[in-house]
């Protein structure tokens, strides 16, 4: 499992799904509300 606080756009998840593989899980979190609109993405 990864956890991303202040994840930004994601690059940073992004970069842990290819590390974690079908099995984990990545967590991004972004409290801004515009950033994590493009996030959702």
């Amino acid at each position: 499992m990864y956890i991303d606080v202040g994840a930004n756009v994601g690059a940073f998840a992004l970069v842990a799904c290819s590390h974690v593989g079908v099995q984990g899980k990545v967590i991004a979190f972004e409290p801004v509300s515009h950033v994590y609109d493009q996030l959702k993405l």
